[in-house]
């Protein structure tokens, strides 16, 4: 958000730059059949976390996925190949304390579970 945005003048918040560090890899089990593992370490762009009227909060998060992957290269229906893959996620919060500029102390951690299953067909 912009400096001289009017909604942020209102609310007491305050962004920093990040940058995210991701690795990943891929192994092939067997002919059109990768496994992928990825993690990355993201570190909340949050500052302060604004007052008790307005509060947002935001952990650091280590996040962890696998995935599966299968590409059927000559389908009998379609001319071109498909593809199914699915993958897991994991999001570690990282516990953390927040004061807000009103001086209110919040605490906040937790885990994020999540999936995803995507089909793709070329025409």
């Amino acid at each position: 958000m912009a400096e001289d945005d009017l909604p942020r003048e209102d609310v007491k918040i305050d962004f920093v730059d990040t940058y995210v560090p991701r690795a990943g890899i891929e192994y092939n089990l067997a002919e059109n059949f990768p496994l992928r593992l990825g993690y990355s370490y993201q570190m909340t762009p949050m500052r302060t976390p604004g007052d008790r009227t307005n509060v947002f909060l935001d952990n650091d998060r280590h996040v962890g996925s696998i995935g599966l992957g299968y590409t059927m290269e000559d389908p009998p229906v379609f001319a071109l190949p498909v593809s199914l893959d699915a993958a897991y996620f994991h999001q570690y919060l990282v516990p953390d304390e927040y004061e807000t500029a009103d001086g209110f102390t919040y605490e906040s951690e937790g885990n994020v579970n999540g999936g995803v299953v995507t089909l793709n067909l070329q025409f």
